[in-house]
């Protein structure tokens, strides 16, 4: 059977709108969070958005500490880890409706770029203080998501079955897929492993197929 992207974008967002969470964020205060503008960036998922805030949560929290770091001890390899730090942060901040966030990392990286110490300490405070309340609005957002299901271990062997599976069917049968993530999320994965599978779940939510099939094969070659 052939799919096409069309098709593939159709199923998709039915299968999202089943796990989306009560429509709660636009009527909830979130400070710091334009919601409009970040569910417009997920296709008005709930459910997507919520995962894409908890992940940036926690992978940046301790960003505004990073920056001490380098004001405490500045040289050349810490100024490129800053400029890349903040110039992730200020897209992924954007994407996800962090405005403030998002404008405050830009002009860090701007003053990095040109090597402004002095601009990157005068701007730190507000960007910790933008990061707090980011932090504390997510923290509402993590009580709208539906809970997980319960972990489980699992062999080897079953988890490449259900790899194989996903390889199999992630061009001809959407359904499979969809069940397989499911049975997938019942695995109680180390730390390596569950960002490997928040990848390809995530990979199917915004229809990018290709890095979808390219991540399993990785994983299945490990």
């Amino acid at each position: 059977m052939n799919i096409t992207q069309t098709q593939l974008i159709r199923h998709l967002k039915k299968y999202q709108q089943v796990f989306m969470t009560a429509s709660q964020l636009k009527t909830t205060d979130l400070p710091g969070l334009d919601i409009d503008k970040a569910l417009v960036r997920v296709d008005n998922n709930e459910n997507l958005l919520i995962d894409l805030l908890i992940d940036f949560s926690d992978n940046y929290t301790n960003s505004p500490e990073q920056i001490l770091d380098y004001l405490s001890a500045p040289n050349e390899l810490a100024l490129k880890s800053l400029i890349t730090l903040t110039h992730t942060i200020k897209g992924l901040s954007a994407g996800i409706g962090l405005l403030e966030l998002s404008h405050l990392a830009a002009k860090i990286e701007a003053a990095a770029k040109q090597q402004n110490d002095i601009e990157i300490r005068n701007l730190q405070p507000d960007f910790k203080a933008a990061m707090q309340i980011a932090q504390n609005t997510i923290n509402t957002v993590k009580t709208f998501k539906a809970p997980d299901a319960e972990k489980r271990a699992y062999t080897a062997e079953e988890l490449a079955t259900h790899l194989k599976t996903l390889q199999q069917h992630i061009d001809s049968d959407f359904s499979v897929v969809d069940e397989t993530l499911k049975l997938l999320e019942e695995f109680n994965f180390d730390e390596e492993s569950l960002l490997k599978f928040k990848v390809i779940k995530n990979s199917w939510k915004t229809f990018d197929t290709s890095t979808m099939r390219e991540s399993l094969n990785e994983w299945l070659n490990t």
